[in-house]
């Protein structure tokens, strides 16, 4: 006679949402230091490969996150990067909001149009270039001194 077969075994139930790995999630807006939302900004989180590109309004959302401190870091193009650390829960959102400023240095070149109009109706149009290794080799330590070099443009300190 042969042997019973054996009594199948039940599926394990499955797990609930937090063991299966959900994480935390950590939201927030990018904007220009000048108040605009910044759209495809990149915010990552350092360490890892998890990384999300801010919409048209600067908005992001990454989830999935392992709950803890994790360092946030964001760059885009023509703006200076910033890192921020967050502490991920899992029970709530956290909020991380940046402002970024520009990085008129970074790019490879300024271009400065300025009208001027002359004593008939039309006017004249002066442009001056300055290419990458022409702003290293004046080394401005900000904005200012780049536009210092531009004929023609004046350039005051306002404040205290």
């Amino acid at each position: 006679m042969p042997a019973p077969a054996p009594a199948p075994v039940p599926a394990p139930a499955p797990a609930p949402a937090q063991e299966q790995g959900q994480g935390g999630t950590v939201q927030g807006q990018v904007t220009a230091a000048y108040g605009d939302p910044l759209w495809g900004v990149v915010v990552a989180v350092r360490g890892t490969k998890q990384s999300v590109q801010t919409d048209m309004k600067g908005n992001y959302t990454l989830t999935g996150l392992a709950p803890g401190e994790r360092t946030l870091e964001v760059r885009g193009e023509g703006f200076m990067s910033q890192s921020r650390k967050v502490t991920v829960r899992e029970d709530a959102p956290v909020q991380a909001n940046f402002s970024l400023e520009l990085d008129l240095l970074a790019v490879e070149e300024i271009v400065v149009t300025a009208q001027t109009p002359d004593r008939k109706v039309r006017s004249s149009t002066a442009i001056s270039t300055l290419n990458e290794q022409e702003i290293k080799a004046r080394m401005p330590r900000n904005t200012a001194d780049l536009m210092r070099i531009v004929p023609g443009f004046y350039v005051e300190k306002l404040g205290r």
